[in-house]
């Protein structure tokens, strides 16, 4: 496989309560993004990386990646409105003869590189790998007017995570189909299963969460200073 990966850092954050992108705030004294890219830049099964600022943040998301040693980034580009436009952007600057495209979350930094060994080892066999946690609580099932219709089964369900890998032609007929559609996905797979692919699942990691409001902040520190689960970088002199 060659693969790339496609970093989402698009959105702006507005739940984090910053005037700053929230990709950007440190974790540890590292940017979250700088943390989520050294992860894929350090782990010889990636290639190449594509990094998506989000729109009018192209020159900040820039600066804050050029003092850091990431020799794989080929391309920075500006994302649009939704996180599906931004990676379909992101798609356009892949480069030819990638066999494998991994889309993952700007602002997941701490994603352990066990769980990105064992998505991209799959990724060999199957044409959509998806990395997910068990989900522990009872979840509901609302009927719209605040009564609950149905309780799934626990052990039937998966919070899904980043990265997802896909074949590079699969995931670019999934987006032009959802374009064609106006269809807005939740995640990559979301759209890929509209074509009838099966999407097959990883186990991921509690540590890899999602930064999206301050005590996510929080426990990532908390998390780094258990155990670091991949290197911290070295800065450019």
């Amino acid at each position: 496989m060659r693969v790339a990966a496609l970093i989402a850092a698009g959105g702006k954050g507005l739940r984090m309560g910053s005037e700053r992108i929230k990709q950007l705030l440190p974790i540890g004294d590292i940017p979250a993004l700088v943390r989520s890219v050294m992860v894929f830049d350090g782990h010889p099964g990636i290639e190449t990386i594509i990094v998506v600022a989000p729109p009018g943040g192209l020159k900040e998301i820039k600066t804050t990646l050029e003092p850091w040693d990431l020799r794989k980034i080929s391309a920075v580009v500006e994302g649009g409105r939704e996180r599906q436009d931004s990676v379909r952007a992101g798609l356009t600057a892949v480069p030819p003869g990638i066999t494998r495209v991994a889309v993952h979350d700007g602002a997941r930094p701490l994603l352990p590189y066990g769980v990105l060994d064992r998505a991209l080892n799959e990724a060999v066999e199957h044409p959509a790998v998806v990395v997910a946690v068990r989900v522990k609580d009872t979840i509901k099932v609302s009927d719209g007017q605040g009564f609950v219709l149905a309780t799934p089964s626990r052990h039937d369900l998966w919070a899904a995570q980043t990265p997802q890998i896909f074949e590079t032609g699969l995931l670019s007929r999934a987006y032009q189909k959802a374009a064609g559609d106006g269809y807005l996905g939740t995640d990559d797979a979301s759209l890929v299963e509209r074509l009838g692919t099966r999407v097959r699942l990883v186990e991921g990691s509690e540590d890899n969460l999602k930064i999206t409001t301050p005590t996510d902040i929080l426990l990532a520190e908390l998390i780094l200073k258990r155990a670091a689960p991949h290197s911290s970088g070295i800065k450019r002199e």
